[in-house]
């Protein structure tokens, strides 16, 4: 069956064969998608007019968090994030900052014949890289180089601050395509184009600037479906009594919107929600399971207040400084444990022994909560250069 674009309504395809189009966008680690939507052309051009406005408003979260895109890839590293030390560092997928660059001096002596090489790098394994890349430039090797003081150190920037910014429109008209994405995964092709979301459309696609069709808003969302703190949700209800079709939107935990779908809806009651975690792609879906109060209903969606915006900001980055705190624990106690099997396997796990690993342990988590930053010299045997 041939299908019309619903933005553009020229453009034509096979039922299923239109461009993908995803409820939650991919960016932020959506997977339910719908290819009976849209063409090709319009998905791309709303993709940069509106999709592309509410990923960056919130590049943060994504790369805070280390969300999964939708498509499999990592999380952006955000690059020159802020400076510590007068060194620059990036944000990487899941919280931790590096150094932005490596740094390498060095200092040519042509009457002894001698060149002090100084290799400042983000790891053990890119300083050696480095330094075999130095010592291949002077024709040596690095059997040829006398070590000098090898120090790793651990800096802990004193913050990381970061912004959110979704006010503007275009974010919001991405907001509405969420949810109509969402809602034409339920109903049929014909439903979809049969006039009654020719509204949401127009405003969608941008020929609609006197009303406001989505909005953040702080009524209370249902409990279900529920998949993790981070998760984003899309929860649809229609109402044939109503004759209305509302969204509620609602991304990394806490940013809560409503859209307004139609106020002239010709279906059946309609209740379904879909979550999915951004972090892993898990998913999962509830019919007739969603039930909303008159507060949804009738709810008008006004603009928060400061204070109502404040809470909503304070809520999801709780809940991402929250996730990338087990995060780091977990890798803390992961490298030193392997650590510290290298350096004492095949011995009895004696009680001292014990007690010597929880220590570092300890030690590790208290300093990244704490932000001790540390120093700790490295023998060349452990620089593993012969």
């Amino acid at each position: 069956m041939k299908l019309t674009c619903i933005y553009c309504k020229t453009e034509e395809f096979e039922q299923g064969r239109g461009s993908e189009e995803h409820a939650v966008l991919s960016s932020l680690g959506g997977r339910k998608a719908s290819k009976s939507i849209c063409c090709q052309k319009c998905n791309t051009a709303l993709g940069n007019e509106i999709d592309e406005p509410l990923t960056e408003g919130l590049r943060i979260l994504s790369t805070f968090l280390g969300v999964v895109t939708g498509r499999g890839k990592d999380a952006a590293t955000l690059k020159s994030y802020g400076t510590h030390n007068d060194k620059k560092f990036d944000l990487l997928p899941g919280g931790r900052v590096q150094q932005s660059k490596v740094k390498i001096d060095r200092e040519i002596d042509k009457e002894n014949g001698v060149a002090n090489i100084s290799v400042s790098a983000r790891n053990l394994e890119e300083a050696k890289n480095l330094l075999e890349q130095q010592m291949k430039s002077f024709g040596k090797s690095v059997k040829d180089f006398k070590f000098g003081e090898i120090t790793e150190r651990i800096e802990y920037p004193e913050s990381i601050s970061g912004t959110l910014d979704l006010g503007l429109v275009s974010q919001h008209r991405s907001i509405a395509k969420s949810a109509l994405t969402y809602i034409a995964t339920m109903i049929s092709p014909e439903r979809l184009r049969s006039g009654c979301f020719y509204q949401i459309i127009e405003y969608i696609v941008g020929d609609i600037e006197d009303l406001e069709l989505a909005k953040m808003t702080t009524v209370k969302f249902p409990a279900s479906p529920h998949i993790s703190d981070a998760q984003h949700r899309i929860i649809i209800s229609a109402s044939s009594e109503r004759k209305i079709a509302i969204g509620l939107v609602e991304l990394f935990g806490g940013l809560k919107f409503k859209v307004i779908l139609t106020d002239c809806w010709e279906g059946p009651d309609l209740q379904k929600g879909y979550a999915v975690n951004p972090l892993n792609g898990e998913q999962v879906e509830h019919v007739d399971t969603v039930n909303l109060n008159n507060d949804h209903w009738n709810d008008e969606t006004s603009n928060l207040n400061e204070e109502e915006y404040k809470d909503m900001m304070c809520k999801v980055f709780g809940v991402a400084y929250g996730h990338h705190v087990r995060l780091e624990r977990e890798r803390i106690i992961s490298e030193i444990t392997q650590d510290f099997c290298k350096e004492y396997g095949g011995k009895d796990f004696t009680d001292e022994l014990k007690m010597m690993l929880s220590s570092r342990i300890a030690k590790a988590i208290a300093n990244s909560i704490y932000k001790v930053d540390e120093n700790r010299k490295i023998s060349q045997d452990e620089f593993e250069i012969t």
